[in-house]
């Protein structure tokens, strides 16, 4: 009987791995129009803001340093002091200077304003330090989140108001004179894997996102909108989001729904924008559509699931390959 039973379970299994459904376009376009440029190695680590290399260089949303971090340090964030990493020895290195401040947990997320550093640790407590004084100016605890997406945002330094993004959902924001906490934005406080991968502003509009969901914030009112967002990019007061069903959307800063496009059963890993939208599938194919969605083409394109991707505009990094499209 148990033997049965177990002939049974393996069926099933298979049976359920073989109906699996992946994306297969119906027409597929040649002369992908695309500047494919080898980068001098394969992406190891990657955040909201860029990627780190095998060979210790780093990409920024500028491009690809040719400087190399010391060994064991991944890239955070280029700030207003430069370039800041962080080993797993709980250290921050301000590049530029070759400076080290050793703290108690590990930084993944800096950003810096003069002499403050605005700071998200590993164990989801933040802080506000001074590197003159050597000491915080704010140190604040929240629950520890297990399970993270690794696009971890950046805080920001506003006119007025601290931006710290956390991983458990929620958006710090604090006072830039006294560091007092004067709201705390809470966007995904439900889901296992939670943590804030989107806090951006355009203009005067604020945009925090988890994996789960997305809020805006303008003009004083608070819009949401909840999808499981596998990419996104934001361009020209839009933001363009393709979530797990193969949906494309098109949003305005209100989070309206300006356009979408559903593609059956494709899995965008990254988007891009140029003239175009772009979005690489995992089955290995990019996908073209024009800004007003009415145009769709797909290209081959060799390209593996769990490779890693960093985007910045039409820049398109795939482990060490450069695509550059139009």
């Amino acid at each position: 009987m148990k033997i049965i039973f177990l002939v049974l379970l393996v069926t099933l299994f298979f049976n359920g791995c073989s109906s699996k459904q992946y994306y297969e376009p119906t027409e597929i376009s040649s002369g992908f129009d695309a500047k494919i440029i080898d980068t001098p190695s394969f992406i190891s680590t990657i955040n909201a803001n860029g990627a780190t290399l095998d060979n210790d260089m780093f990409i920024d949303k500028i491009g690809i340093f040719k400087k190399q971090l010391p060994i064991g340090y991944s890239f955070i964030n280029n700030t207003q002091s430069g370039v800041v990493a962080s080993n797993k020895t709980k250290e921050l290195l301000f590049l530029d200077t070759n400076e080290t401040i050793k703290f108690k947990s590990n930084v993944i997320s800096a950003s810096t304003k003069g002499d403050l550093i605005a700071l998200l640790f590993s164990n989801n407590s933040i802080g506000i330090y001074d590197k003159k004084l050597k000491q915080f100016k704010l140190k604040k605890y929240f629950k520890a989140s297990a399970l993270n997406d690794t696009r971890i945002a950046m805080p920001l330094f506003l006119d007025k108001i601290i931006l710290i993004p956390t991983l458990s959902g929620k958006v710090i924001v604090l006072d830039s004179k006294s560091f007092k906490i004067l709201r705390t934005l809470t966007v995904d406080p439900q889901n296992e894997v939670k943590n804030i991968i989107i806090l951006e502003t355009i203009n005067d509009t604020m945009i925090a996102g988890s994996p789960n969901k997305i809020v805006s914030i303008w003009d004083g009112n608070l819009y949401t909108k909840e999808f499981f967002i596998q990419s996104y990019i934001i361009s020209d007061d839009f933001i363009y989001i393709a979530s797990l069903d193969g949906t494309i959307y098109k949003l305005d800063l209100k989070l309206n729904i300006i356009k979408k496009k559903k593609i059956k059963f494709a899995k965008f890993q990254a988007l891009a924008i140029g003239e175009y939208l772009y979005a690489v599938e995992s089955q290995g194919y990019i996908v073209r559509l024009s800004k007003d969605f009415e145009k769709i083409t797909t290209y081959s394109f060799p390209f593996e699931e769990d490779e890693k991707i960093f985007v910045n505009k039409n820049k398109i990094y795939i482990e060490n390959r450069l695509i550059i499209v139009k």
